[in-house]
């Protein structure tokens, strides 16, 4: 089966783990992976297509694949809620806004870029 073309996936709760391998789905423009146990992002960076990433309720709490994410350069809507990084980050929408410049919803709220 070819997945190639795929735009949109989503697996709720499965048990996911990590996200390797994502990259080769070139065409994907939503990633909904809401309560997983996904770590790291790290594998989602320079994905040029991917717009919308939902995984609320993981496990992420590096800094380094959110930041990566600033690579995507269509990524406008990221959810992140209920993970391990905002807990130790009281600026956490600032961060990650300046990290993804282009966002345009975090966290299921608008981003203004004052």
């Amino acid at each position: 089966t070819n997945l190639r073309g795929l735009e949109m996936l989503s697996l709720a709760g499965v048990g996911l783990r990590d996200v390797e391998g994502i990259g080769a789905l070139e065409s994907l423009r939503s990633l909904r992976l809401p309560h997983n146990s996904i770590n790291d992002l790290t594998p989602l960076a320079t994905h040029d297509s991917l717009q919308v990433l939902d995984v609320q309720g993981n496990d992420v709490e590096e800094w380094d694949g959110v930041e990566m994410l600033g690579t995507c350069p269509g990524l406008y809507s990221l959810d992140l809620r209920r993970n391990f990084i905002q807990e130790n980050a009281p600026d956490f929408r600032a961060i990650v806004c300046y990290h993804i410049p282009q966002l345009k919803v975090l966290d299921g709220r608008h981003v203004s870029h004052g």
